[in-house]
């Protein structure tokens, strides 16, 4: 079990329906999402505009390396729409 809280959030409200792998990317996602956007950009838009839940997974890995910060680690907390997301 992971000690990332987007994993942990994402695992227990899939359903199931997502593996290890599509969960590791979707969290790497979120984690870029929490470090670089700014409240005033839309979440969808923010996430299009950079190649969608992919970049933004590829952007967290290329500049972080899928090293969690504090930010992340200790669940700050975002209020996101993640309704675009098919399972």
């Amino acid at each position: 079990m992971s000690a990332d809280p987007f994993s942990a959030v994402i695992r227990y409200t899939c359903d199931g329906k997502a593996d290890n792998k599509t969960i590791s990317k979707w969290s790497r996602a979120l984690r870029y999402v929490a470090r670089v956007k700014k409240p005033r950009h839309p979440l969808t838009t923010f996430m299009k505009n950079r190649g969608g839940v992919n970049g933004c997974a590829a952007l967290f890995a290329e500049n972080w390396g899928g090293v969690a910060d504090e930010n992340t680690r200790f669940c700050k907390v975002y209020l996101i729409d993640l309704s675009y997301v098919k399972l």
